[in-house]
């Protein structure tokens, strides 16, 4: 009996010894995250006690890519993370000391780097819909694509193709790959109909799915070319021809030979007796002009 009483206050010396606890902790990209060793416990309970932190099996003072974002207070009872990023995910291990006691708090970080904002677009462009994955999550990312068109309010997931291996038909790619960081599509000739709600997403294992970006796609119709007019003249002009052909010129030149003739039959019936000079071209020219300005007051030097 004496044995038996002496194993239970074994074991529940040793269960005092050593406490564990694990907590999930979310923040934002850019923000400040301060958390305790001990969250609930008294700071000054643990005065003069020996307290480590830990970050991917690194000494917080001695963790090399983050040593300017992580911070531990003055008697390690706080770690501060400013400015946090995605690259500070992870678990970050509370180690206390005290006498023949010891504390160990494991925190969970998790950055949520979900955003959601409106993309406006005229159509016939090329768009990239961007998409990080953060460096925590080793799921595959997928793209979908809702409308109000669509019926039962459904979704369509994307097949995006890899990287220059478009084929005829196809509009969507990854701007890198299927497997990279960086999850961002691009859109090719953007269409009317391409208008609606981008999901990026992952499903991570035994979790919900987790959303990274959701991207509003308007697509503004393109400018119309306006038509070749003058002040004043509701109507546009005819289009012109082609520069490459030479027809324009023919005509051009068949008519002044026209204008020329006749005029010169007309001037000479009128004074046959004596010789004329003139030039068919600087008339033509002149005529043209007052024929352009006949619809407004023109004058003559």
């Amino acid at each position: 009996m004496g044995i038996s009483v002496l194993s239970c206050v074994s074991l529940l010396l040793v269960f005092e010894l050593f406490s564990s606890s694990v907590g999930v902790l979310q923040s934002v990209p850019g923000s400040t995250l301060v958390f305790p060793c001990l969250p609930g416990q008294n700071q000054k309970s643990f005065a003069g006690a020996k307290i480590t932190w830990k970050y991917n099996d690194y000494l917080v003072p001695d963790y090399p890519e983050s040593s300017k974002e992580l911070k531990a207070s003055k008697d390690g009872f706080y770690l501060e993370i400013s400015p946090v990023s995605v690259a500070n995910e992870g678990e970050y291990e509370c180690v206390i000391k005290q006498n023949d006691m010891e504390w160990q708090k494991v925190h969970i970080v998790q950055v949520d780097v979900s955003s959601s904002y409106i993309l406006k677009v005229i159509e016939g462009s090329t768009v990239n819909l961007p998409c990080d994955r953060p460096p925590s999550s080793k799921d595959p990312v997928l793209w979908y694509r809702y409308d109000k068109g669509m019926t039962n309010g459904t979704r369509k997931q994307l097949n995006p193709a890899e990287t220059g291996e478009m084929v005829e038909g196809d509009r969507l790619e990854w701007l890198y790959g299927p497997l990279e960081k960086d999850m961002t599509i691009t859109l090719n000739e953007v269409k009317m109909e391409d208008a609606g709600m981008y999901y990026c997403e992952t499903a991570e294992q035994g979790r919900d799915s987790s959303n990274f970006n959701t991207i509003e796609l308007i697509v503004e119709a393109a400018p119309t070319v306006l038509p070749y007019s003058c002040v004043g003249f509701m109507t546009p002009w005819e289009s012109c021809q082609d520069e490459s052909s030479r027809s324009w010129e023919a005509m051009l030149g068949e008519s002044l030979n026209e204008f020329s003739m006749k005029l010169y039959a007309h001037l000479s019936q009128s004074q046959p007796m004596k010789n004329l000079l003139f030039s068919p071209i600087s008339i033509s020219g002149v005529l043209t002009h007052l024929l352009l300005g006949k619809k407004e007051r023109v004058g003559f030097l």
